[in-house]
């Protein structure tokens, strides 16, 4: 028979921002957390809870930087749903880095919120996508609600036209920010958006580039973003 480990309140309260986040690395946990001890001593909780099958871990690139993420059994006792721990390894890389960046999107003034994927609440039957993550934004006294997509790798023409299409006429979404890794992808996105809905579509939909996303410091702030009709960076747009 199994035996039933529960966590004390403290070690509930160093896992809490894998609620919200759901992958994160141990400087960036500990950090979150606030974990008053040493990096050492956070590293040995990491580890017991690890083996009492509360985390599970991975590392990731040449730099072998440990990630953690809640199981099953650990994501009960946060209150987390299973619907919400459904990672797996054809989407970690992607989790991962909606996380961070949309952890780097907070620091920017006008953003007030985040609500990754897991905790988006949408109307039945109104909303046939769900965005990677919906960003909660002022600008001016005015309050205005945006869909967060990451593309990594480049998908299928008619995929992502049909999305597209459903935020252009969506009235739930003011405005859309899709991010890419690489400038062929997005310049390919931009050339199919604009001959498939014109270069009015531009003042709804954003495209940000960021080429360094796996270096250590990809300065997300900076990243370039095509918005009516020319390139800014990030911050010049929410910083304001």
């Amino acid at each position: 028979m199994d035996t039933i480990f529960i966590m004390d309140g403290g070690q509930l309260n160093y896992l809490y921002p894998l609620k919200k986040w759901r992958l994160l690395d141990l400087n960036s946990l500990q950090r979150e957390s606030q974990y008053p001890g040493t990096y050492s001593g956070f590293k040995k909780l990491i580890q017991k809870l690890e083996k009492r099958d509360v985390l599970n871990s991975f590392r990731l690139g040449e730099s072998r930087r440990k990630y953690v993420y809640l199981t099953k059994r650990g994501g009960a006792q946060v209150g987390l749903d299973s619907a919400a721990l459904n990672i797996s390894t054809e989407t970690l890389l992607h989790d991962l880095k909606v996380a961070q960046v949309c952890r780097s999107l907070l620091d920017l003034r006008a953003i007030k919120k985040i609500e990754l994927e897991h905790e988006i609440i949408l109307e039945k039957g109104k909303n046939q996508y769900t965005p990677d993550a919906l960003v909660y934004f002022e600008n001016k006294g005015d309050a205005f609600q945006m869909a967060f997509e990451l593309e990594l790798t480049r998908k299928s023409k008619s995929k992502y036209l049909d999305k597209i299409s459903f935020y252009l006429k969506s009235n739930y979404y003011d405005y859309v920010l899709y991010f890419f890794n690489d400038r062929g992808v997005m310049d390919s996105y931009k050339k199919h958006v604009q001959g498939a809905y014109g270069a009015e579509s531009f003042e709804k939909i954003l495209l940000a580039l960021n080429t360094n996303m796996n270096n250590k410091n990809p300065k997300f702030e900076e990243s370039l973003v095509f918005f009516m009709g020319k390139e800014v960076q990030l911050k010049d747009i929410f910083n304001k």
